[in-house]
């Protein structure tokens, strides 16, 4: 047996945290939904822990509900899951699952199950629905506070193994750079052949660690996250970027949508006169353009990392993972063209008022001169 096949650590405290990421509108007056929702006992918090709060500003922190327990079936297993949801000013709500692990299992158990809570499971369908059903319970009662309420088809799944005791830094230390650590993200149980290093290489490269008994470990669809302290500052971090995807991912698919739109309009008045209707597809085209921009700029100024430079490097990591520039970089450029669009069309419709004008002195001009004509005889 080899050594990396013998090292199985023995997790003590942890759990399975699933997330699910849903758009329910333009903007949530956090203040209003604060008022919405508010019962005894209830707390409303963006939960960092103490001393962090200065690394981390949050220009509107988000509430926090408790939405009580929940059974879940995985496959032939049903565990007991607590809910909470997070409300974000811009109108993201996410629901998070959090799994107790029971004391003691081994590591090897914990591969075993991971693809129980992968996309395509009867387990994580289930899930599906269950946060679907919750966040449309929680949508209707925030309504009032929802500026253009409506629920995206869109949303973000996301799985984070929050493990508090492990066995220690040495155990830790070890765990960093082992195969088993890549096995768990990609929720691959070693069945037959061990995962190629080909494979591992660009995985492994994702994990951070601050002290030796700590660890975080980024993938674009997983997270492993070692925090003896069993502080959540690094989750919610993650939580935040998770947001920023799906927003991202909205506006991309709600561009692609309005672009579509934009040529089957255009299309369907080929060989009309434009006019009005062209200056009409042009101030929709300017109107999504200013929206979009400043929903970007509103997104990525909402969290500022000033203090902790491991905080930050955790955030740019997870920036970097789920490839939000490329989301961003698509945006800009379909912005642009839509841009573009516009002014084609707005050119088009000075040549045509141009034209209209130049018609209507010749018209003038030939009223006066059969005028004249008129006259003389």
């Amino acid at each position: 047996m080899s050594e990396s096949a013998a090292f199985d650590p023995i997790i003590q405290k942890g759990n399975i945290v699933c997330y699910r990421l849903f758009d329910v509108g333009e903007e949530i007056d956090l203040a209003a939904a604060e008022r919405l929702l508010r019962q005894p006992g209830e707390r409303f918090e963006f939960r960092l822990a103490p001393g962090k709060r200065r690394a981390l500003q949050v220009r509107n922190p988000p509430l926090r509900v408790n939405l009580g327990d929940v059974t879940l079936n995985f496959g032939s297993d049903e565990v007991r899951a607590e809910v909470a949801a997070t409300v974000w000013d811009y109108a993201v709500l996410s629901m998070v699952f959090r799994i107790p692990i029971p004391p003691g299992t081994r590591w090897s158990q914990l591969i075993a199950r991971a693809p129980l809570y992968g996309a395509e499971s009867k387990g994580a369908t289930a899930l599906d629905s269950s946060a679907r059903a919750m966040a449309h319970e929680l949508f209707e009662a925030l309504k009032k506070a929802v500026k253009a309420p409506f629920v995206s088809t869109i949303f973000e799944d996301y799985t984070l193994y929050f493990l508090e005791d492990i066995g220690g830094a040495e155990v830790c230390s070890r765990l960093a750079g082992d195969r088993i650590l890549a096995e768990l993200a990609l929720g691959e149980p070693r069945i037959g052949d061990a995962l190629s290093a080909v494979t591992m290489k660009p995985v492994l490269e994702n994990v951070y660690q601050y002290k030796q008994g700590d660890l975080v470990l980024i993938d674009w669809d997983t997270a492993v996250v070692v925090e003896p302290s069993g502080e959540r500052d690094i989750s919610d971090v993650i939580e935040f970027a998770l947001t920023h995807l799906l927003e991202f991912r909205f506006y991309d698919d709600l561009l692609d949508q309005k672009i579509a739109s934009l040529y089957d309009s255009i299309d369907a008045k080929r060989g009309w006169v434009p006019g009005a209707y062209y200056s009409s597809i042009s101030r929709e085209a300017n109107y999504r353009y200013i929206e979009i921009t400043e929903f970007i700029e509103r997104v990525e100024n909402s969290l500022k990392v000033v203090g902790d430079f491991y905080i930050a490097y955790i955030y740019r990591g997870a920036i970097k993972r789920f490839r939000i520039s490329d989301w961003g970089a698509s945006i800009t450029r379909k912005l642009n063209l839509m841009a573009r669009v516009s002014e084609l069309l707005q050119g088009e419709v000075n040549v045509y008022r141009s034209h209209a004008l130049e018609l209507i002195v010749i018209l003038l001009i030939c009223f006066e001169i059969i005028s004249a004509l008129v006259r003389n005889r």
